[in-house]
């Protein structure tokens, strides 16, 4: 494994950087794309404010880091990893986003558990650890959801 990565689309350097900053803050949605799974919602900008801003998925706002080059009433994407997507008791206890999404399948992988949700409108994936302390839900129920707000990244289109 390399200590640093240079991500190209179409013979042109997009990013360049350590593995673990590619992945948690890729530079678009190709790099996103291309580096693991992601989730990756469609908002917009509701305002910003010093090192961060507020967006709306639909009905509902939540801050995330501010990137340069964003506005008011601009549509962005935003990214979050599956795995940075906490459930229930965890999503409660984070300082950070917390919001309530609709399970729509459960897929058990052994060592972690697949929920496929909506959230107002827009599939999120969460990957959760098959422990006792997480719960496991069926499909149709109601969970709290969230993340604190560096495990988030604004895509500007």
């Amino acid at each position: 494994m390399s200590d640093r990565i240079a991500v190209m689309n179409r013979a042109k350097v997009v990013q360049i950087g350590a593995p673990d900053t590619i992945y948690e803050h890729p530079a678009d949605r190709f790099v996103t794309d291309f580096i693991g799974e992601s989730n990756i919602l469609e908002a917009r900008v509701a305002a910003v404010d010093g090192s961060e801003c507020r967006i709306a998925v639909g009905r509902v706002e939540f801050a995330v880091p501010r990137r340069d080059g964003i506005a008011a009433g601009q549509s962005v994407g935003f990214v979050v990893r599956p795995e940075r997507v906490l459930i229930g008791p965890a999503a409660e206890a984070v300082d950070g986003t917390r919001l309530t999404a609709t399970v729509v399948d459960r897929s058990y992988q052994g060592a972690i558990i697949r929920y496929r949700m909506q959230l107002e409108g827009q599939e999120i994936v969460a990957e959760v650890p098959n422990r006792p302390d997480q719960p496991h839900l069926a499909d149709g129920a109601e969970a709290m959801i969230g993340w604190t707000v560096a495990s988030g990244e604004l895509l500007i289109d």
